[in-house]
């Protein structure tokens, strides 16, 4: 079961012509058997069509990571 903790959104000032915009969250994840869990397949490129980059960073028992996915990269692989 996968619940967002923080939401944040930074979004271009009116007028501004800026074109770039930034959503930052925090997700939580409660696992039965997380030592199962090996990744985590991303489907927010397909929701949003114009994302072009995801950058995650991720923290399980086993370590840390970080990863860039993009629309042709969906998959998040946890930490081995």
């Amino acid at each position: 079961r996968a619940q967002p903790s923080r939401v944040e959104v930074k979004l271009p000032a009116a007028g501004s012509g800026e074109t770039h915009s930034e959503i930052e969250t925090e997700w939580r994840w409660e696992c039965a058997k997380p030592e199962a869990l090996t990744h985590v397949d991303v489907g927010l490129f397909k929701a949003f069509p114009r994302l072009k980059q995801l950058s995650a960073q991720i923290v399980t028992a086993k370590g840390q990571t970080t990863a860039v996915l993009k629309p042709n990269t969906t998959r998040l692989k946890l930490a081995a």
